[in-house]
């Protein structure tokens, strides 16, 4: 089973059921770069992970209801493309996300 592409039934079915979460943050694998109304700050590990590109397809992203303050980036070979890290501030208070995809 491949990623489910955006503008797809199995795509809207993912993003309906990350949203019946009601989380803060929300993080994806295998997705695209696209609007998400319920989370409209994302932060993504970059289009190159070792495979040819395609499209605005992303290893990994991390979505939030609140704007990322702080973006982290590892660009070494194992994590370049595959980890995405910012903060988020939540109640008042700094969350630290770490998504990476392996």
């Amino acid at each position: 089973m491949g990623p489910a592409t955006c503008g797809t039934d199995p795509h809207a079915r993912a993003l309906a059921q990350l949203s019946d979460l009601d989380a803060d943050v929300v993080v994806t694998t295998e997705d695209s770069t696209h609007d998400w109304e319920g989370y409209p700050y994302r932060i993504d590990a970059g289009p190159y992970w070792g495979y040819p590109r395609k499209g605005n397809r992303r290893k990994v992203i991390a979505w939030s209801r609140t704007p990322w303050t702080e973006r982290m980036e590892l660009e070494a070979s194992a994590t370049r493309g595959r980890f995405a890290g910012g903060v988020v501030h939540l109640d008042g208070r700094p969350v630290t996300v770490l998504a990476v995809c392996i």
